[in-house]
């Protein structure tokens, strides 16, 4: 099974955690800035990770907007998606809740 991690890091944790994905799951590895390209249909199992900031996910949209495209394909082929967020904020913080329900 193929697996591809999309990460978007500013300070390069959210990059840090990528790469132990990558080595964990045996995956390719690319930053959202490299991702345009990458034909999404190709994998079997494709993960998002970025980072916290007010209450959303970094990039998220972006990723999302793909995904669109190869909708179809991942629901007819049972592929998995999955996300993860990096950052740093108590679990009563509002936004927490905020960007969890937006991923929902």
């Amino acid at each position: 099974m193929k697996t591809l991690i999309i990460y978007s890091s500013q300070t390069g944790f959210t990059e840090r955690y990528a790469s132990w994905l990558k080595e964990t799951l045996d995956a390719e590895c690319i930053s959202i800035k490299n991702a345009k390209s990458v034909d999404l249909s190709s994998y079997d199992k494709i993960v998002y990770g970025g980072w916290c900031c007010a209450g959303s996910i970094n990039g998220l949209n972006s990723f999302i907007g793909k995904l669109a495209k190869v909708k179809d394909d991942i629901v007819a082929n049972n592929k998995k998606v999955a996300i993860f967020a990096v950052g740093s904020s108590p679990i009563e913080n509002p936004d927490v809740s905020k960007a969890l329900d937006k991923i929902n």
